[in-house]
């Protein structure tokens, strides 16, 4: 009998991480799950841990492979998965002991393609960033219905709360299966991608505003590291195969609508990243097609401002955003929390109080 859920881990170089990961999937109080570990050429000490816990519960499976990227491990976990559910976690990251019963709960009673929840974003004390503010939580907010795929796309960007992470949704496998949606492989930010082309397929989808996932943010994540020439060449694939969709004869104006907006995001954040470059990775930016490359100095040219403008700009704007966001974060988790989140920016110090 197939397993409720599969639970993918790509795994790559995270011993000091892992078993707390580990720890809080087996610890679900839904038991009918697999759990499909797919490491990723790891040098470190995690193959051992994974081969620890595989003795110890046999809903682990572990599969190994060169290292080849996240993409690459959680296409090969997809291969073997049997869940009716996917669930994707980072190997640095944990989530709640009720996470996937109250998720699959909801979407088997609402008959749900995908469910999208929020995720709390920490970071070690070492590694705190005093960047982030109200960032530090990528809110959600309860959707008032059940959407489309391409409804979703609309609304969750009108919201500002648009998930461009394969990590906290609750991904139906059939729906995947018959679309054949895999992860794009050889580049960065391939979750926005994927995300993307799922809720185009997706004839339903729900968000709920629980945070049931606990993203880790440290220096060597993809989230925290300089940017690099690589970035904006991803950043700009991912960019071009969501307006490829936009070339399709059978688009109806709701999906031209969805695809124009997922375009635009992705293309001033590839215009944002080619900005935060320095001048040497700037030359290094090679696009192989010309007309790829057309179109990407067209991206800059039409989304860009001057590096000092830009630095004004999100100056200027830092309080209306982050009170946008504060007042999200004080409707789904109340004052307390909010105040807590306060404290930690304006101190830069981990808040222990009750």
């Amino acid at each position: 009998m197939s397993p409720k859920v599969s639970v993918i881990i790509p795994v790559y170089n995270v011993e000091p991480y892992l078993r707390e990961c580990l720890d809080s999937v087996i610890g679900q109080t839904l038991k009918d799950i697999e759990i499909i570990c797919v490491d990723d050429g790891s040098a470190d000490g995690s193959p051992a841990i994974l081969e620890e816990y595989r003795q110890r519960d046999p809903r682990i499976t572990v599969l190994t492979q060169e290292n080849r990227g996240q993409s690459a491990a959680r296409n090969r976990g997809m291969d073997v998965a049997r869940g009716e559910y996917l669930y994707f976690i980072d190997s640095d990251d944990y989530v709640d002991p009720d996470l996937l019963e109250k998720t699959t709960a909801l979407a088997d009673e609402m008959k749900l393609d995908i469910l999208v929840s929020g995720l709390e974003c920490f970071a070690e004390q070492e590694e705190k960033d005093r960047d982030f503010f109200f960032d530090d939580d990528l809110l959600t907010m309860r959707a008032p219905r059940v959407f489309s795929g391409v409804e979703y796309i609309k609304w969750s960007n009108d919201q500002d709360v648009y998930p461009d992470l394969a990590s906290a949704q609750l991904w139906r496998r059939g729906l995947l299966t018959d679309h054949g949606l895999r992860f794009e492989e050889g580049i960065i930010y391939e979750d926005g991608l994927f995300a993307f082309e799922a809720f185009m397929a997706a004839k339903r989808v729900y968000q709920i505003e629980d945070c049931f996932y606990h993203y880790r943010r440290w220096r060597s994540s993809t989230t925290l590291k300089k940017p690099t020439h690589r970035n904006v060449e991803s950043y700009y694939a991912c960019t071009r195969k969501i307006l490829s969709y936009a070339f399709r004869e059978s688009n109806t104006p709701e999906e031209k609508d969805a695809i124009f907006r997922a375009y635009d995001q992705n293309a001033t954040y590839t215009c944002e990243l080619y900005l935060a470059l320095t001048n040497e990775e700037k030359k290094k930016v090679f696009i192989a097609d010309e007309l790829d490359s057309q179109l990407l100095r067209q991206i800059i040219l039409n989304n860009s401002v001057s590096d000092r403008q830009f630095i004004f700009l999100r100056r200027l704007t830092w309080f209306p955003r982050n009170f946008r966001r504060g007042f999200r974060c004080l409707r789904a988790h109340g004052l307390r929390y909010t105040l807590r989140r306060v404290w930690q920016y304006m101190t830069g110090r981990q808040y222990n109080g009750a």
